[in-house]
């Protein structure tokens, strides 16, 4: 999965992930998890990802296929 690139997407908009999942009103736990790997995301999760990074879902969506 590409962790390193959903995390440069997350924080050029974002400084830190719990200002991404603040902003997303996510816990940071959450947002560590689906960034990580360890949690997949779910259509809506890949949703609010796309959103909060100005991005198409199928972009982030892909992201998280490779």
């Amino acid at each position: 999965m590409g962790e390193n690139k959903i995390r440069g997407l997350i924080l050029r908009y974002y400084p830190t992930i719990t200002a991404f999942a603040k902003e997303v009103n996510w816990s940071r736990q959450k947002a560590s998890a689906i960034i990580s790997g360890r949690q997949e995301p779910d259509l809506d999760d890949i949703y609010v990802i796309s959103k909060a990074v100005f991005k198409d879902a199928d972009e982030i969506a892909s992201i998280f296929l490779q």
